[in-house]
């Protein structure tokens, strides 16, 4: 429930839509073109988005599981 919460509130503020698979798909793409090209934060503020991120890419993964 906290991840789904996280989700609607990232997409809201992003693209002023609740989460969609489209928009899932884009996020999951986007947070693996991130991980592959080794994207490492430099200072606290920066790791806060890759946190959501991260919970997002969890929550992607147990719906695909479910």
């Amino acid at each position: 429930l906290v991840t789904y919460l996280l989700l609607v509130l990232y997409f809201d503020q992003q693209f002023g839509e609740r989460p969609s698979i489209r928009r899932l798909r884009q996020l999951r793409r986007h947070i693996r073109y991130e991980t592959a090209s080794a994207y490492l934060p430099t200072s606290h503020s920066d790791s806060e988005p890759m946190l959501c991120l991260g919970l997002c890419l969890v929550w992607c993964h147990m719906q695909a599981n479910s």
